[in-house]
């Protein structure tokens, strides 16, 4: 998909050679808000005579609307050859250029090959599938509010999204957010009502990295029920975003955790506990954060498999030089959690016999 967007970004010309390339044009000038030269890559000849009087220009944004909210475009499925693809089916002078999901089921668009200039063949959005485009712009268009801030916002677009979407979305994040922080208050009073003293850990926990995870989620589903191009579908399911969110909340959760458990082992005199407490802490911040690396590799279209399976003998030499010390770290969390002994007793140990002064990670 990488390899097709970056197609897309580098047009600068009508292309209509195949069918992958026609596909790429329009979405690539509907993205720019160019629909003049987007209505190009319609086949605008012997359509119904209601159709037939409107502007090509009004029908290419209408189409490219209905298929960013309607269907995802899979350029990997589109011909990149001047005859099209022989595989689905359907005549050679016609490929398909998806199906819209809807509840009536899919309805497919179709590309078309027509005569060109100076003898030659192009490829073109189908005169059927353009036919139907203001009965389905009746389906995917935009409700009248979202309709009359569109027309009341100067146009424009970042990411191949139109600046309307963002103020929606941004509006939508803004909304949500400040709700729950309205409720986080509320919440931090009641659970902490037993123990007023942790009511600001957990109040700083409720205040800060979940508001930026519902602002984060609330704007995004926003711009996906808009509808995105294929730049801003790109970005979105990589997840950048919303990884970095859910790891400074998940972090967050890690530490209020730590400070709990902390205050409970001081309540009880278990100070020599606290130790452990750091290691497996940041042990814990370092697995998640691995996580969220191969899931994000994942979601950028990074071969996660192999690139796990090549680093498998590594890490597995790794371990083996690391045993003595892991060895050595599990036996002081035994200390630390079981507690058998603790700093000041009397006791022996072999044929040593004195009293423990020290208990740390390795000895």
């Amino acid at each position: 998909l990488n390899a097709y967007v970056d197609d897309l970004q580098s047009l600068d010309e009508v292309d209509q050679r195949t069918p992958l390339k026609t596909t790429q044009g329009f979405m690539r000038f509907a993205e720019l808000g160019d629909y003049e030269t987007a209505a190009e890559y319609l086949d605008l000849r012997y359509l119904p005579e209601e159709v037939a009087a409107a502007d090509g220009e009004q029908l290419a944004e209408q189409l490219y609307v209905i298929i960013s909210r309607g269907m995802r475009v899979d350029f990997g499925d589109l011909s990149d050859q001047p005859e099209g693809s022989d595989a689905d089916g359907l005549p050679a002078y016609r490929d398909l250029l998806g199906k819209l999901e809807t509840a009536q089921g899919g309805i497919p668009l179709y590309l078309q090959l027509i005569p060109g200039p100076k003898d030659t063949q192009i490829w073109k959005i189908s005169n059927a599938s353009v036919a139907q485009i203001p009965r389905l712009y009746e389906d995917f268009g935009y409700s009248p509010l979202v309709e009359s801030v569109r027309l009341f916002l100067p146009a424009g677009s970042f990411l191949g999204v139109e600046s309307f979407k963002w103020v929606m979305a941004l509006l939508a994040g803004l909304i949500a957010a400040g709700a729950w922080l309205a409720v986080a208050w509320l919440i931090a009073s009641l659970v902490t009502r037993r123990h007023p003293e942790n009511e600001m850990r957990v109040r700083s926990f409720l205040t800060r990295p979940i508001p930026v995870l519902i602002f984060v989620l609330a704007g995004a589903n926003v711009l996906r029920s808009l509808g995105l191009g294929v730049t801003a579908s790109r970005i979105l399911e990589g997840g950048t975003i919303v990884t970095l969110a859910a790891v400074w909340l998940l972090f967050s959760i890690i530490n209020l955790s730590r400070d709990l458990y902390a205050q409970f082992l001081q309540a009880r005199r278990r100070e020599s506990a606290l130790m452990v407490l750091r290691p497996v802490t940041t042990t814990a911040k370092v697995i998640v954060a691995l996580m969220a690396i191969v899931i994000w590799l994942d979601n950028i279209g990074v071969n996660v498999t192999a690139l796990v399976a090549g680093h498998g003998v590594g890490g597995l030499a790794v371990a083996l030089v690391l045993q003595k010390p892991l060895e050595d770290i599990m036996g002081a969390i035994t200390l630390y959690t079981q507690q058998p002994v603790t700093v000041g007793q009397f006791c022996t140990c072999g044929d040593v016999t004195g009293t423990v002064e020290e208990i740390n990670l390795r000895t």
